[in-house]
């Protein structure tokens, strides 16, 4: 089973219910509304940003897509994860969407560098959009932008709170490597 190969991608929404989940890695501040996953916003080191999160937050019995709670509960706990749900990618290109698609694809454990995905896109000179599309995610995890990686495995740029420590965290906890408590 791979992470995020039945993802849904959409190009509508608009925020309407918000909730927090909590782990030992980090916590995502979630926005959703009829179905569809409008950001994600992973928190790891900004007590700003978590108190700002945890202050929007409501109650997850009210959250539209309880499954998803509980589908980032068992990621963070350590088990293969595959996410089935519609993000909204509004407001970005079609090539942009077309990246997130290809991204959307790499299965869960592995990684794929951003020529690689500048290839299955149809060109291979596409790397730096890549990044940018790749940095515009607004669902990391459920599209797994944190596994798309430099050349020869290089960590470079994750756009999340936390950077490429929590994107080695993530990719540490899918190959097994990272302790969950």
């Amino acid at each position: 089973m791979t992470s995020s190969a039945k993802s849904g991608l959409s190009s509508k929404a608009k925020p309407v219910i918000s909730c927090y989940i909590h782990s030992d890695i980090c916590s995502a501040y979630v926005e959703a509304d009829d179905g569809v996953v409008i950001k994600i916003v992973l928190l790891k080191n900004s007590p700003k940003l978590n108190a700002a999160a945890v202050e929007k937050s409501r109650d997850p019995e009210e959250f539209p897509l309880p499954t998803l709670i509980e589908s980032f509960e068992r990621y963070f706990g350590g088990a293969v994860e595959e996410f089935d749900f519609k993000c909204d990618l509004s407001g970005l290109t079609e090539l942009e969407q077309r990246i997130l698609r290809v991204v959307n694809q790499i299965p869960y454990g592995q990684t794929m560098t951003y020529s690689e995905v500048a290839e299955k896109v149809g060109n291979v000179n596409l790397r730096r959009v890549v990044g940018r599309a790749v940095g515009k995610n607004r669902c990391p995890i459920v599209i797994p932008c944190h596994r798309v990686v430099g050349k020869g495995g290089r960590m470079t740029g994750f756009s999340a709170d936390g950077g490429v420590g929590l994107k080695q965290e993530l990719l540490e906890l899918e190959s097994g490597r990272h302790r969950v408590m």
